[in-house]
């Protein structure tokens, strides 16, 4: 328990320790002494009202976004770009970990934009898949999915006569169904 004033030296609000609250019930008191003089509290804990006053409109906010620009287009549009911005920071995230693509080190030109379309592909599909697995209202994410999926296995065999011989894994219910949430074939052996 703890006493409060506003301190008439230098408007402050002063909070007072243990041996003020023997003394004064909990309320705020208006004209007082400072604190520091009367109840030789340390001057770091005298608050000043503008700093209440900050404190409560921070309170206020709680919960909500606070968006601040220095550009003057309409609220609309900035919500929208930062939206995309968060969206594209998320693309980036599902690279790293969901793709698992890795950093390389490439110099020449060719390899730099072959390497910048694999990545941009490999997103562009997980996100059509995220997409699919929503409009089909099933509750596994992408990552999920092709852990599911990697377990399919195709093999293939040449016959001494030159033959070859293709066969796919049997594929569980939950694989057959999942192929059927995105709209696309089963492999076929």
């Amino acid at each position: 328990m703890s006493c409060a004033s506003v301190c008439s030296d230098h408007g402050t609000l002063c909070i007072g320790g243990p041996s003020a609250a023997a003394s004064m019930p909990m309320a705020v008191k208006r004209a007082t002494p400072c604190c520091c003089k009367v109840w030789k509290t340390p001057r770091r804990f005298c608050r000043s009202d503008a700093v209440v006053r900050r404190g409560r409109q921070i309170e206020q906010l709680d919960g909500k976004l606070l968006v601040v620009t220095n550009t003057d287009a309409p609220a609309e549009e900035v919500i929208h770009r930062c939206k995309s911005l968060a969206d594209i920071e998320r693309g980036f995230r599902t690279l790293k970990s969901d793709i698992e693509i890795v950093p390389m080190v490439h110099r020449q030109p060719r390899r730099i934009r072959a390497h910048a379309l694999v990545c941009f592909l490999a997103l562009i599909l997980h996100r059509v898949l995220r997409m699919r697995l929503k409009n089909a209202q099933r509750e596994e994410s992408p990552g999920r999915m092709l852990e599911q999926l990697r377990r399919i296995q195709q093999q293939a065999a040449a016959t001494p006569d030159g033959q070859v011989v293709r066969g796919v894994t049997k594929l569980a219910s939950e694989q057959k169904q999942l192929f059927t949430a995105i709209g696309v074939p089963t492999p076929k052996a």
